[in-house]
């Protein structure tokens, strides 16, 4: 009689270790997404009539970040790697940017917010905004201020180009897996424990 429980506990332990372990593969989706970026702008173009002291504008920076998370002002994940213009500040990125089709970075300067520049007071600043960046990235614009071009030192291009190469794609399991994988190896710890008790 003892033995026929152990073998019906043993097999209740095994059917409820299958169902954790089969409801659970589906939910590990959240993926980081970590890419080498390189730009390059050209035609640069002034409201206040100055030429552009740089032209092209060109640079190159990696990328780590979850896409289905919100960053603001984020200097967690990128490294500048070149850039041929004065940055005053650290680098930094948004995702998605607010009032922007979905899928827009924008990466630049921290000291005024990375999806904009400011002119007065100015520092040297860029503002770099690809669209469809984790699908099919194309260029949008760069701005750019340099101190050494005077006070109204704004200067736009919406001619340029992004090239995205990936690096990694790591999937990690959301914390729900990681519920359900804990409390089916516990039911089968209980479980065994009772059965050797009998």
């Amino acid at each position: 009689m003892l033995r026929n429980s152990c073998f019906a506990c043993y097999v209740a332990a095994l059917a409820f270790a299958m169902t954790v372990s089969l409801s659970a593969t589906p939910q590990t989706s959240a993926a980081l997404v970590s890419d080498l970026v390189t730009f390059s702008a050209t035609n640069f173009f002034s409201d206040f009539g100055q030429p552009a002291p740089v032209d092209p504008v060109q640079g190159s920076f990696t990328i780590t970040f979850d896409p289905t998370q919100t960053y603001t002002n984020s200097t967690t994940g990128i490294t500048l790697k070149s850039l041929n213009i004065a940055l005053d500040s650290a680098v930094g990125f948004d995702y998605p940017v607010p009032s922007n089709p979905p899928d827009t970075l924008a990466i630049g300067g921290i000291a005024n917010g990375v999806n904009s520049v400011q002119i007065l007071p100015s520092s040297n600043d860029f503002d770099l905004t690809p669209f469809n960046f984790t699908t099919s990235p194309n260029f949008r614009s760069l701005d750019y201020i340099q101190t050494a071009a005077g006070t109204d030192s704004g200067f736009s291009s919406n001619d340029g180009s992004v090239t995205v190469t990936p690096l990694t794609s790591t999937a990690t399991p959301e914390p729900s897996t990681w519920l359900l994988i804990g409390s089916g190896l516990g039911g089968l710890a209980v479980l065994r424990k009772k059965c050797a008790g009998s």
